[in-house]
């Protein structure tokens, strides 16, 4: 059997493909004649096969225009491809193909809201965008594909490249040898020979698609098809699988794809293309692609397949408005790998996926999730490992976390899903959408872990008397944000076992507080759960009971009034500081001999902590100032 690697999360970046892609990047010209009409609908009239990436057919727009007036049509085309004649409207029109655009001028203009069908007509092997490659050489077959996020449609089929504007639905239509099979998205019409070699595959699918989710894929396929069951559906999901050759082939975990469907149905909302299904056509890619309904994948392990089916949710039925809010795709399929961990394997399993994304998402302490504009033509920024996937799930583990209700924070994401169905989203929208529903503000949490840079960095000093004393200091990775204020965990563990976990708020880059718990702690651990991207500093227990010269030091008087005195044995410096009741230390320095006192007139009557230090070791005495 032959068998292919299941890479883990630790082992590869599953769509690290879409940043490689950069090398194919050109220089796509904005032209505003693009908004001067919506796409209604796209067809797809092509012939190929898995020899080459060659192609040729055509390439319909269908549209409505969206201004007063307009005289010339222009959709988005390689210059590499040749065209060989334009349509408008069934008629052949004069056209002008430069700049990596066609511009197709009508015989009258076309009127706001009139309809128009423009049919460009082209051959040509694209330079990018569609691929012909081999997975293993010599043992895997020979794949024709297509990768377009996020700038790459126009490099093999004449578009539109506008993510807030997608078309009510999508056709394609694939001519190629009767010895293979052509996947695309929705459902397969019709099937049908066009001579003894060769045969035309039709898709269509019904539902709003982004230019970047259209797809073909070409090869020796075999057909290995699935249903699931989600819950609440009277009829079931057709999962149509293309795949190699399955008399040699490992499915590997392909059959885990009906039960993440009826998991993230469940979680997010029934499948939003059930009524036409949902499937994976076999690549030579080190990870996934999303195509709407029919994802073009690599392999078939757990944890890919989770990601890209989440992107059906996240990405494909609610897209990103912007590539600077590429999160709104990236950080929620990722976060749906630790969602299937925590759901079908373990708790353990998705607590090691977070502190690995943590370790990843730290590889970049200047970074922020959301892309800088100066960064949104950088394929690899986009596709960030670090900022856009792992730290982009890392917020979304923080929002859960903020919420604190996992039954508000699901519902609250299947409203979200079904607000901005068959459209787009930001960012932006997400925040004001979640603070909304929740009533919580999170204006600030977008602010330092959206548009805000890096991560903090928490030390802790305490000690116990009467309560549990701590200052908490914060730094950060970033000088541009210089401070997080999400709330901190911190968990009291009992010398006589058990232990309490409070939550506080942090919103000062020193802060102090105190808790009573009745019992003896032992130690104090800093968000021991793990919900908060930061670094553990220094935690230090003031309290030592080390501090040398303890039975030979006299702390008096006790309650006192204007002064207390420190009688020592003088053969070693000692510092000390002094304390509020809230931890705030409103003094300190050395003592000046075996005699030394520290005035208290100035200070208000209440409770006062002293604390001194040797280099053995410190003890706190606690004073009641009269």
């Amino acid at each position: 059997i032959l068998s292919f690697p299941s890479f883990s999360q630790q082992a590869a970046h599953f769509e690290s493909w879409k940043a490689k892609q950069t090398v194919h990047l050109k220089n796509v010209l904005s032209d505003p004649a693009l908004e001067d009409y919506d796409v209604n609908y796209y067809e797809l009239d092509l012939s190929a096969d898995n020899t080459s990436n060659y192609i040729e057919g055509s390439g319909i727009v269908f549209g409505e225009v969206s201004v007063p007036s307009v005289d010339t049509l222009v959709v988005e085309l390689d210059a590499n491809l040749m065209v060989d004649s334009v349509w408008l409207d069934n008629s052949s029109v004069t056209y002008l193909h430069q700049n990596d655009k066609v511009y197709a001028v009508p015989v009258s203009p076309y009127n706001q809201g009139m309809h128009f069908s423009l049919r460009v007509f082209y051959h040509g092997t694209p330079d990018g965008g569609l691929f012909n490659e081999q997975y293993i050489p010599f043992i895997t077959p020979y794949i024709t594909y297509t990768l377009s996020e996020p700038f790459h449609a126009f490099e093999w089929f004449p578009c539109k490249q506008d993510l807030t504007d997608k078309a009510d639905s999508v056709c394609v239509k694939i001519t190629t040898s009767n010895d293979l099979k052509a996947g695309s998205n929705g459902v397969l019409r019709n099937t049908y020979t066009i001579d003894a070699n060769t045969v035309c595959y039709e898709w269509f699918s019904g539902h709003p698609t982004d230019f970047y989710l259209i797809s073909l894929s070409i090869g020796p396929y075999e057909e290995f098809n699935q249903y699931a069951h989600p819950a609440g559906l009277s009829d079931s999901v057709f999962i149509q699988n293309y795949v190699y050759d399955l008399s040699s082939y490992s499915l590997g975990d392909v059959e885990e794809t009906a039960g993440l469907i009826e998991l993230f149905s469940e979680l997010y909302g029934m499948y939003p293309f059930a009524d036409e299904k949902y499937g994976h056509c076999m690549a030579p890619l080190s990870g996934g692609m999303e195509h709407q309904t029919m994802t073009t994948l690599g392999y078939f392990e757990t944890i890919l397949i989770a990601h890209e089916l989440a992107h059906q949710w996240f990405g494909d039925y609610l897209t990103c408005g912007t590539w600077q809010d590429i999160w709104i795709n990236e950080g929620f399929a990722s976060y749906s790998e630790y969602i299937t961990n925590q759901n079908l394997v373990s708790q353990a399993e998705a607590d090691a996926w977070m502190l690995d994304a943590h370790s990843y998402a730290k590889e970049e302490p200047q970074g922020s999730v959301y892309v800088p504009i100066t960064e949104v033509n950088d394929e690899m920024r986009i596709f960030s490992m670090q900022l856009s996937y792992k730290k982009g799930a890392a917020l979304v583990h923080m929002i859960r976390y903020l919420i604190d209700d996992d039954d508000m924070f699901y519902a609250m994401l299947r409203d979200y899903i079904q607000t901005f169905a068959n459209s787009t989203a930001t960012g932006e929208d997400f925040k004001i959408f979640a603070s909304n529903y929740t009533g919580i503000d999170f204006t600030d949490f977008f602010n330092e872990w959206y548009y805000g840079e890096g991560f903090p960095t928490y030390s802790l000093s305490w000690w116990q008397a009467d309560s549990v004393y701590f200052e908490v200091s914060q730094t950060t990775s970033s000088s541009n944000t210089p401070l997080f204020t999400i709330p901190v965990e911190f968990t009291f563990n009992y010398t006589a076992g058990g232990d309490t976990t409070i939550r506080f708020e942090n919103n000062q880059q020193i802060q102090s507080y105190s808790v009573m718990l009745g019992q003896e702690v032992s130690s104090v651990e800093i968000d021991k759960y793990n919900w908060i991207l930061n670094n553990e500093g220094s935690i230090n227990y003031l309290g030592t009971g080390n501090f040398e010269h303890a039975s030979n030091t006299f702390v008096y008087p006790n309650p006192c009034r204007n002064e207390i005195r420190i009688q020592y044995d003088n053969t070693q410096s000692i510092e000390y500081s002094l304390f509020d009741s809230s931890m705030r230390m409103i003094t300190n320095g050395e003592l000046n001999g075996p005699n030394d006192n520290i005035k208290m007139n100035s200070y208000d009557q209440g409770i006062y902590f002293l604390r001194l230090n040797s280099k053995e070791g410190s003890k706190i005495y606690k004073i009641v100032k009269n």
